[in-house]
């Protein structure tokens, strides 16, 4: 997936993106995605997300969010 995240970039995409809300991307585990975070930050790519909650969990899924920025040192939009 690094690899597929790196050709992208070199292709002109903008950064990563999740939709974590749905399947089969829910499984994705936050480690994974800091990964290929780093993947696009190291292209000056950014991170946006559909977070994995908007209701009940929220928070988690806001630092969710704010770690896998944080970690690979990346911009991140909600």
């Amino acid at each position: 997936m690094k690899t597929l995240v790196s050709q992208a970039m070199e292709d002109g995409a903008m950064g990563l993106g999740t939709s974590l809300i749905y399947a089969p991307a829910d499984y994705a585990s936050t480690e994974e995605l800091i990964e290929l975070a780093k993947v696009a930050s190291s292209y000056g790519g950014i991170y946006t997300t559909h977070m994995r909650s908007e209701g009940d969990f929220i928070f988690s899924a806001l630092n969710e969010t704010f770690k896998i920025a944080r970690e690979a040192n990346i911009h991140a939009e909600i």
